[in-house]
């Protein structure tokens, strides 16, 4: 009965050690309690004590053999299987320690991005400093829509419109821009609603007729005509854009103004050393010496010296005097005096009109219609420089440089009681 106990013992013994280690890492703890316990099951079993007698059994020498036998079988068994699990569990602990090395010296490499298996996110930003960058990022979007604007030119905010995506197998024939066909009397109408507006050009206005058969294609080139009645000719019967530019643009009636000027001032005479572009089909913005503002729907600067300008400067100038910043007719042959027309400019800010054979007097309101820089200085002016220029010094003014022809006792010009040295000549 006790050797079949002991086959038993030795059996479940067997069973335990041969059984397949588990699939996760034992821990060195696990291997020596599983070590320790089959070790006390084996002394157990060499101390098997006489239940009837109360003390140890001593079996034969056969028995005694063959259960030392039997015991250190057992106990190599057991001892190899621990063993091999004790050196597959460092060999494990190893790969793992290499493996926590790896991250932890990754995680030192780049502590703001820790694994995204470890943390759960991309990134490991404090909470201030996400916001931060959010409110960076949002103030520079801010900026650069900013600058967009103020580079475009254009007074109006441009609006973004989101056009949907174009289909390649879209069959639809796209739709032509309609364009602007002006009826001819519509045109003069507007023109002349325009030239009411001025009270330097209110007597010319009497002067032009009202019905577009009153004008003819060939009246542009008859000279007896007034360089009004030609330009309204021209613009109606010659030129292709007036019907086709809108009545809102101011660049409609520019190219009224500007045919004045071109018949007035001696450009029709071939005498300009430069007359590119003028009268024909292009924009204002185009011809020699006319500049417009970026967006090219307004003129803002007559730049046109040495050309040479001839006879009077006419008072359909005035018309464009919402948008006009500058006019440069230095060095020409300009006669008669300061018009009126110039008065009525209040955005203009320079005026050049030396080196020229003009005469006459300043007018007082020039001072202040809001000038920066005046230069008179090489006319045939006469009479007293206003007073108001001088107050225009200050910085309640505008005003910052002028020039005039000073009055001598060898020589005429202008009496300049505030003048100074720099400012005579």
């Amino acid at each position: 009965e006790r050797e079949r106990e002991r086959e038993r013992e030795l059996s479940r013994l067997e069973r335990e050690t041969n059984r397949k280690p588990c699939t996760f890492i034992l821990s060195i703890t696990v291997t020596n309690d599983f070590r320790n316990k089959s070790r006390m099951a084996i002394e157990k079993k060499r101390n098997v004590e006489d239940p009837a007698a109360g003390k140890p059994n001593i079996p034969s020498s056969t028995e005694s053999e063959e259960t030392s036998n039997g015991l250190t079988m057992a106990e190599n068994l057991d001892l190899s299987t621990v063993g091999r699990l004790e050196e597959e569990s460092q060999t494990k602990n190893q790969s793992e320690g290499s493996d926590e090395k790896k991250q932890l010296t990754k995680n030192e490499e780049n502590k703001w991005f820790k694994d995204v298996e470890e943390t759960g996110r991309w990134g490991a930003l404090p909470k201030m400093e996400i916001f931060i960058a959010v409110a960076v990022t949002l103030a520079v979007i801010v900026v650069v829509v900013i600058l967009v604007v103020l580079l475009a030119g254009d007074n109006s905010v441009p609006s973004l419109t989101l056009s949907p995506a174009p289909s390649l197998m879209s069959t639809v024939v796209p739709t032509e821009v309609p364009t602007i066909e002006n009826n001819p009397q519509d045109v003069l109408q507007h023109i002349l609603d325009k030239i009411g507006l001025s009270p330097s050009n209110a007597d010319t206005l009497k002067l032009l007729p009202v019905s577009v058969d009153s004008y003819e294609k060939s009246q542009a080139e008859d000279t007896s005509q007034t360089p009004q009645v030609r330009a309204l000719s021209w613009l109606l019967y010659t030129d292709p854009s007036s019907t086709a530019t809108s009545f809102e643009s101011p660049l409609l009636i520019a190219r009224y103004v500007l045919a004045v000027v071109y018949y007035t001032m001696g450009g029709v005479t071939n005498s300009w050393s430069d007359s590119t572009n003028w009268l024909t089909e292009k924009s204002v913005c185009e011809w020699n010496g006319i500049e417009c503002n970026r967006a090219e729907t307004y003129v803002e600067k007559i730049n046109m010296p040495l050309f040479p300008l001839q006879n009077e400067i006419p008072n359909e100038l005035a018309l464009l005097a919402n948008n006009m910043k500058e006019m440069m007719f230095r060095g020409n042959e300009l006669t008669g005096s300061i018009p009126s027309g110039l008065l009525e400019m209040t955005e203009l800010r320079s005026l050049f009109l030396d080196n020229n054979q003009m005469s006459g007097t300043i007018p007082t309101e020039l001072a202040s219609i809001g000038l920066v820089t005046v230069r008179l200085q090489h006319n045939n002016f006469l009479g007293t420089f206003p007073f108001e220029f001088c107050n225009g010094l200050k910085p309640r003014y505008p005003l910052e440089f002028f020039s005039v022809d000073c009055y001598t006792a060898t020589k005429e010009g202008l009496v300049c009681f505030c003048c100074l040295e720099t400012d005579c000549f």
